[in-house]
């Protein structure tokens, strides 16, 4: 595996983070399925892909929410391209995704309690062989720290809706 990237990062009035990188990376490592025509049997194996080449764009930013309401957003773009000889043909998959995350604390007053309310999004995107579709997920909690600040209580749920599973297009 060798990549050749390019990557520049800034920061804004200290609070919003941008970056843009472009890469290309020749025999990227990925599973791909081989298949045994006599027996009919599939298997999914690492391979290296000859190329990938790819782009990618983001923004991390706090959003002005007051003193008790804490929220943090980023967001991505990416756009993916394999091409390989393969199997006798060639693949050539590529697709630009985006991914969001929006992260969210409440504090209540100065009590040690607090809450959390995050959620994700990534959409339709490419690995290798494979297309992976669109999920997204909602996480909640509840904290809180005790009197002394030596003991923290915590209260999670993750993937609250039940949609973040990975479903794989090939």
């Amino acid at each position: 595996v060798f990549t050749n990237s390019v990557e520049v990062s800034q920061t804004f009035m200290g609070r919003y983070v941008a970056e843009i990188s472009v890469a290309k990376t020749r025999d990227a490592i990925t599973d791909i399925f081989e298949q045994d025509d006599a027996t009919r049997i599939s298997n999914q194996i690492p391979a290296n892909l000859q190329d990938l080449t790819y782009a990618y764009v983001s923004l991390s930013a706090p959003l002005a929410t007051g003193k008790k309401l804490q929220s943090n957003f980023s967001g991505s773009a990416t756009w993916n391209k394999y091409v390989s000889p393969l199997q006798g043909g060639t693949l050539v998959n590529q697709n630009t995704f985006y991914q969001i995350r929006l992260q969210n604390t409440y504090t209540f007053g100065k009590s040690g309690w607090s809450a959390e309310l995050n959620g994700s999004y990534q959409s339709r995107m490419v690995w290798g062989l494979f297309t992976i579709r669109d999920l997204g997920q909602v996480n909640a909690g509840i904290q809180k720290i005790s009197n002394n600040k030596n003991t923290t209580f915590r209260l999670n749920v993750t993937d609250i809706f039940t949609t973040n599973h990975i479903a794989v297009l090939v």
